[in-house]
């Protein structure tokens, strides 16, 4: 058995037939690093988190000041020496008082909510990753089994002499025998197809070039995954609830933010006139403060829309939160059930088909069974083995949406293939 399953997942797989080709080992682990390295959607997702610490510089920042100048011939009539003449200079600076804080305090929750949005991008893509690898070493399993296949149904037709049965084969029993033949070489070629377009798939993704030999992991049994209790602990920070919550936070802000909109900013204004005084040119200076009154716009509607997206995000973070809770129970009892069915076909179902293939073998070379039980116990012993490989990779695709829900990151994770 152990023979066999090994056999189905440790050979190379050639993506282009080169001499100058290099094995390239695929694990989980480094198919992850190899997306954190490669992908434009984490790449993008770096660039919006400088976008909004930029934002978040720019927020305290006060207005530029304005400079006015107003001149005429008014002092030039008045003292008869006729000309023009600057006769204003005015620069004004507003002060904010409070907006400025509440604008950053803004900024600082959509900071957040956007590093938040770049976790749950990594974390969903480690699922994503791991459920697209776990299927290339399935279909890779698949495929090397129906190659094991075919390669005792050629045995038992006796095409190869080392090693065939022994026993002389009625023409129909030869011709059930290469109906089994062709069936397994069918099925030989729609693996290999397969497996193929997974390859491709994954090569895409990482950004392999096609002069790569890929070497895959063997799919094993999932073994001490964490506790359900250690993975609620980590859900308490999801960043699907981070980024609801800074969301959240980013309008309890923002209520604050529009209702110090109501004022504009109070401007200070530091000014110089000239005047033609008591028969001569005169300089005038001062200092004004311009305020202003929310008579006719309290900016009630801004205040409003923010106080209901409050609530919004308010329910949208206690929905999350049952959704996450149930959805982490439900994989986690799904997962043991698959390590439990794993055992069972590991211990119990494929002992028991390769026993009862190796009896329908030897049975068959003297003569005391038909050749239908020969192909029955082939194609039972390969039906539990295939059956196997599926359950390992669906053990492993539900330990994935367990980190997932669970807000555990393949690198810090216990183990994995």
């Amino acid at each position: 058995m152990n023979k066999i399953i090994g056999a189905a997942l440790t050979l190379v797989i050639g993506v282009c037939v080169n001499q100058s080709a290099y094995a390239v080992d695929l694990s989980l682990g480094s198919v992850i690093s190899r997306w954190n390295e490669v992908s434009y959607e984490g790449k993008i997702a770096e660039k919006n988190v400088e976008i909004q610490n930029e934002n978040l510089k720019n927020a305290g920042k006060w207005q530029n000041p304005s400079i006015e100048m107003s001149g005429g011939n008014r002092v030039g009539l008045d003292s008869g020496q006729g000309g023009l003449d600057i006769t204003q200079l005015r620069v004004n600076q507003p002060i904010p008082i409070l907006r400025t804080s509440y604008q950053k305090s803004v900024s600082k929750e959509i900071l957040e909510s956007t590093k938040a949005r770049r976790e749950l991008l990594w974390l969903q893509k480690e699922y994503e990753m791991a459920v697209e690898f776990h299927e290339l070493q399935f279909q890779k399993a698949k495929y090397d089994l129906s190659r094991e296949k075919l390669r005792a149904v050629r045995k038992a037709l006796g095409r190869k002499k080392k090693g065939s049965l022994v026993r002389f084969l009625k023409p129909i029993d030869k011709s059930r025998l290469k109906i089994a033949e062709n069936d397994a070489f069918v099925e030989v070629e729609n693996n290999k197809g397969e497996l193929e377009e997974a390859t491709e798939k994954i090569i895409a993704h990482l950004q392999l070039t096609r002069t790569e030999k890929i070497k895959i992991s063997q799919l094993k049994q999932v073994v001490n995954a964490p506790s359900l209790e250690s993975f609620k602990e980590l859900q308490k920070s999801h960043p699907f609830l981070k980024e609801i919550e800074h969301q959240k936070k980013s309008f309890k802000n923002r209520i604050s933010l529009e209702k110090s909109k109501r004022f504009n900013d109070p401007v200070i204004s530091v000014f110089s006139e000239q005047d033609y005084l008591a028969n001569r040119k005169q300089n005038a200076y001062g200092v004004a403060l311009t305020l202003s009154i929310p008579l006719w716009n309290s900016n009630s509607t801004e205040i409003s829309k923010a106080k209901i997206n409050v609530d919004k995000y308010g329910y949208l973070e206690s929905r999350k939160k049952i959704d996450l809770s149930a959805n982490l129970y439900k994989s986690y009892q799904h997962l043991q059930h698959l390590m439990e069915l794993e055992k069972n076909y590991r211990t119990k179902v494929i002992p028991s088909s390769k026993k009862f293939l190796n009896l329908a073998i030897k049975s068959f070379s003297v003569g005391e069974s038909s050749i239908l039980s020969l192909v029955d116990a082939y194609e039972n012993y390969f039906n539990a083995q295939m059956k196997y490989s599926e359950v390992l990779k669906n053990s492993w695709n539900e330990l994935a949406a367990v980190r997932f829900l669970g807000n555990q990151r393949f690198s810090n994770a216990q183990g994995g293939r």
